[in-house]
């Protein structure tokens, strides 16, 4: 009775200035698209006023409820059957509204208990459908294959069951064990993370989809180099099982990267660069993996491969990461080119010194890497499409 009271008739307050805001989305081309297959309900609930807001998104419309902030049972998930839900007070959901504050700073509120939030899935849909109201791009209204996204993403998961096999099976063979493991369970906790976003059509706003990608390409990698380096150990239906994940991570790397490049709307040169971003971002993670076996590499730890693992791994994620979100900076550019150069030169050095199969594939990708560096950021520095701030 209490919830049908509230949605009937309590717009007002808090929920009325919602309602009014998100109003002008009913006639926004780009809203229903993005929310003709969408079923969900976000909850906003200011602590302080006297009605939360309830939005109810459904086949490419919605509703705004109010409802009493007055019994915290009556606002709960059994109650409302919320997906998502933000709580905090009228003026941080100000700020909020008007960007009063940076993501830093949206954090720090979070750990602190200032916002409390719950369902982030749906969140990121809601903050999506509040930009149409802002901004104006033709990237949303390009369509996805949203259910061959989906299919990736449960293959993507089903993989990384087949990594936990893997690392079951391969008990006694420590690198190759601990390898398979920890694919497993990254494998398995990106894959519900992108299934719930794919879920939401919001698999391309975050870096996760960018994750699953590299992940692939650091995995299949990996497992190549174990398989030519022999790290079986004549169990041969070891390397055919790594094979076949092998396959599988193909299949996922073709549709997940071809998602993210159609999404951006990226032209030849740019999805180049994005290749080189994923290999860059799985490299600094591939080096991290690696430290282990360099600091219980007897009689005593390497501490020189340990350094160059430490600076090296950092620095490719750190430019992984800004020649994406910071694409337009020149600074961006020379500094990765000056660190892929200084890395390729101390790599060939210390390949010398401590040959390792792993770090002759590593030295090849790093050539590769520079050469579409230098080639990328000449394409858009004679196009005067970089900026220098």
């Amino acid at each position: 009775m209490l919830e049908t009271k509230a949605k009937k008739k309590n717009l007002r307050d808090f929920a009325l200035l919602i309602a009014n805001r998100i109003e002008p989305l009913r006639d926004n081309e780009d809203f229903k698209n993005f929310s003709k297959d969408l079923n969900m309900k976000v909850l906003l609930n200011a602590t302080d006023a006297k009605y939360a807001a309830l939005i109810s998104v459904k086949n490419g419309t919605f509703t705004v409820d109010g409802i009493l902030n007055d019994d915290k049972k009556a606002l709960k998930k059994k109650a409302l059957g919320w997906n998502g839900k933000i709580a905090t007070t009228s003026l941080i959901f100000f700020e909020m509204a008007t960007r009063k504050f940076t993501q830093g700073e949206m954090l720090k509120k979070i750990l602190s208990r200032k916002i409390k939030i719950k369902g982030v899935p749906s969140l990121i849909a809601f903050q999506k459908m509040v930009n149409f109201l802002e901004e104006e791009s033709p990237k949303h209204g390009i369509k996805i294959d949203k259910n061959k996204t989906l299919i990736a993403a449960r293959l993507f998961y089903f993989t990384g069951i087949l990594h936990g096999i893997l690392g079951i099976l391969a008990r006694g063979l420590l690198e190759l064990s601990v390898t398979a493991l920890i694919f497993s369970f990254f494998v398995i906790l990106l894959a519900r993370i992108l299934i719930k976003l794919i879920k939401y059509n919001v698999m391309n706003e975050r870096p996760v989809i960018i994750s699953c990608t590299t992940i692939c390409f650091l995995n299949t990698t990996t497992y190549l180099t174990l398989i030519l380096t022999g790290a079986t150990e004549g169990r041969f239906y070891l390397d055919i099982f790594m094979v076949i994940l092998i396959g599988f991570n193909v299949i996922n790397f073709t549709i997940f990267f071809g998602s993210k490049a159609k999404f951006d709307q990226m032209d030849n040169t740019e999805k180049i660069s994005y290749f080189s971003i994923v290999i860059l971002r799985g490299m600094g993670i591939g080096l991290l993996f690696q430290i282990l076996g360099y600091i219980g590499n007897p009689p005593k730890p390497n501490y020189i491969m340990i350094i160059y693992i430490l600076i090296f791994g950092i620095a490719n994620m750190f430019y992984g990461e800004r020649l994406y979100s910071k694409r337009k900076k020149i600074g961006i550019h020379i500094g990765a080119i000056i660190t892929l150069v200084i890395g390729f030169v101390f790599a060939v050095i210390l390949t010398f010194i401590f040959p390792s199969p792993k770090f002759v594939v590593y030295v090849i990708l790093l050539m590769i890497l520079i050469a579409i560096r230098i080639f990328y950021f000449y394409e858009k520095w004679t196009s005067g499409m970089l900026k220098s701030y």
